[in-house]
């Protein structure tokens, strides 16, 4: 299977096209992977007004919840959350996402890599392009 990465980035200024990478997006069509950085999201607190901000927040933590979810909880509703997944984490939507964004955040045009797709390919790709892995601790 080939696996494709988007980048996500926050649009500081539409016009002069200034935008920092926060997150990636990885799949290989069976795995998904999903990883922004909370520390470059609490340095855009002081660069955007608190409206942007949390709007910026509240969508990047939709995508991680909607892809890094609980299986164990997913197995006892009627439709998990793994048929929706396949639905939109395609190439072909990523295409869609990247021409099409609401100015705040961008999705890159899909990347096709030829890796195995595993958590410390993930960890890499999150290292190269967006800023120092970090376990998350809720």
């Amino acid at each position: 299977m080939k696996t494709i990465y988007s980048i996500l980035y926050v649009n500081l200024n539409t016009a002069l096209n200034e935008r920092v990478s926060v997150g990636v997006l990885v799949s290989n069509g069976s795995k998904n992977y999903f990883k922004f950085s909370s520390d470059k999201l609490s340095a855009f607190k002081m660069i955007l007004n608190n409206e942007r901000y949390s709007l910026v927040k509240s969508y990047l933590k939709s995508i991680d919840k909607e892809i890094v979810s609980d299986d164990i909880v997913n197995s006892k509703k009627l439709f998990t959350k793994r048929d929706f997944k396949k639905d939109w984490i395609n190439e072909s939507y990523l295409v869609y996402l990247s021409k099409y964004s609401n100015n705040l955040i961008q999705f890159s045009e899909p990347k096709t890599i030829d890796v195995d797709l595993n958590d410390n390919t993930f960890k890499r790709i999150f290292e190269k392009y967006i800023f120092k892995f970090s376990e998350d601790i809720n």
